[in-house]
């Protein structure tokens, strides 16, 4: 059986000021919920999902290209 990897990513405002007071949290929080999903989600045979985590949040359609 084929394992599925589980992607991350994070919407944000696209206001600039907005997301630069935010940005470094977002993805802090990202990694943080990828720990997790790693640590307590187990497949039949024990194995973790990999997780896929967004390099930065995604703040326009341009980002999400």
């Amino acid at each position: 059986m084929k394992l599925s990897n589980i992607g991350i990513a994070m919407l944000g405002d696209e206001r600039i000021p907005v997301m630069m007071r935010l940005e470094n949290e977002c993805i802090k929080r990202m990694k943080r919920l990828a720990e997790i999903i790693k640590d307590k989600v187990k497949y039949y045979n024990g194995e973790s999902p990999n997780v896929v985590v967004a390099p930065k949040v995604i703040s326009s359609i341009k980002d999400s290209k």
